[in-house]
Parts: structure tokens; sequence; C-alpha cells
């Protein structure tokens, strides 16, 4: 049995726009924009209140240099860590934290987010509140954010950090 032409162009041209549909949504995952940014950044946030270290951890490339700021009335400090000194410090205070039973609360502002033209990676910058609350004993901080944010396989992961806390 023949199928008529007709079918036959139009089974063709189905296949052609399946495969076609495909495609563009690879290139999509492949792809920031800053739906996606904002997705990241806001997953991330979700696991310092949950006080996961691990999913923070696995939000950065391999070769992620972190720099922290912090200013104080006294005068500055400035740190900066790779990924395995950063995430070992993380891992240590988000415990501490959950060890002294620590409310805290945070609320953050994506400033800007600015997509490379090839959509591979993207710069943003951010300003966070924090307050925590030890027995009794609050402490603000606000602190000035800057990322990098680069696809690694499909995947966002950030590249670089610069934290400005300010206490």
């Amino acid at each position: 049995m023949t199928m008529p032409t007709s079918w036959s162009r139009s089974l063709k041209l189905l296949s052609l726009c399946l495969a076609l549909m495909l495609s563009l949504s690879a290139c999509k995952k492949n792809k920031l924009n800053e739906e996606a940014v904002r997705k990241f950044i806001d997953d991330g946030l979700q696991a310092v209140v949950r006080g996961d270290a691990k999913f923070l951890c696995d939000q950065l490339a391999e070769q992620a240099r972190v720099t922290v700021i912090r200013i104080r009335f006294s005068g500055s400090d400035k740190k900066a860590f790779a990924k395995d000194e950063y995430c070992g410090h993380l891992t240590e205070g988000l415990q501490a934290m959950r060890d002294a039973r620590v409310s805290y609360s945070v609320n953050l502002d994506v400033r800007q987010v600015l997509i490379a033209a090839d959509g591979k990676s993207a710069d943003v910058e951010t300003e966070t509140i924090e307050e925590i609350s030890v027995q009794g004993r609050q402490m603000g901080m606000r602190t000035q954010g800057k990322a990098h944010i680069e696809m690694f396989k499909g995947k966002p992961l950030y590249t670089e950090i610069t934290s400005r806390v300010m206490e």
C-alpha cells in the first residue's frame, strides 16, 4: 500500500518541524535568559534558608572564585576563596547556625541581570538584607553582590562571586 503524495509530504513536513522544535529547545537549554538566571539565584537563596551547603556548592564551577569583603566601622578586610575552601567554610557556618538554633531571614533584590549576546554567560548585581537572631540578640547585615554565571554542559554555574558585606 502506498501513501498518497500529500500524506507523504505532510509527514515529512511534520517530522522536519519536530526536529526543528527539538533542536531549538535543546539550544534554549544551553543559553541563559533573565528568567533562568533569576530562578538560579532564587534556588540558591532557598538553599541558604534550608541550610543546604551541598546545593550551594553544586552551583559553583570547579574554578569558581569567591571574594568576601567585610566592611565594619573599624575597617575592612578582604578574603578570596577557591571553591573547595569556600564550600568548607559554608558547610561549617550553616551547621553552626543549625546547632545554635539561629533564626535567619533574608530579602534579596536582583538589581541587574546582563546576559551576554551569545547567551552563554550573565553578570548579576544583587542587594541582600539578612537578619539573624540568636538567643534574643538581633543582628542585621546588608550585602552588595556581583556574580558571573556561565553555562557548563547546559547548566548555569557561578564562576565568580564578590560580596561586600556591611555589618
